[in-house]
């Protein structure tokens, strides 16, 4: 191959081939793999909230719409977003709207506690410190 726009061109076709065939195969995997996807139930979990209680998400399948968030203490949009996700809990949970914020900090419990009762929440605070449900979640 002595004209390089054909190099050009052929290596454009492996690299093509390649991430077609790269994506076949995580399609292969991924589909074995249980996560969110619009149409399809959202994987379930349990996990402990701040008091120690253990939160499911398959209990409030059919009864409840679910806001699911991961977070973290140290996270600074996290920290803004938190008061308008509140002002929404508080119009729309007697109208069936619960919010599940889930806490990715490996941190000590008490950060967690001290960052919910600063900005004045009141939904669940959920505890992810090892990051399981978040991997799952994607």
């Amino acid at each position: 191959m002595r004209n390089p726009n054909l190099r050009w061109l052929s290596f454009l076709f492996l690299l093509v081939a390649g991430i077609a065939l790269f994506a076949a195969g995580e399609r292969g995997t991924l589909a074995q793999d249980p996560r969110p996807e619009v149409g399809h139930p959202a994987p379930d979990f349990t996990l402990p909230t701040l008091g120690g209680k253990s939160v499911r998400l398959a209990d409030f399948r059919g009864k409840k719409a679910v806001f699911i968030n991961f977070w973290a203490t140290w996270c600074a949009p996290c920290r803004l977003e938190m008061p308008t996700m509140e002002k929404a809990y508080q119009k729309y949970k007697g109208n069936g709207l619960e919010i599940l914020a889930i806490s990715v900090d490996a941190g000590p419990k008490s950060a967690v506690k001290n960052f919910m009762d600063e900005l004045g929440l009141t939904f669940p605070a959920l505890l992810d410190p090892k990051m399981q449900v978040l991997h799952l979640y994607r």
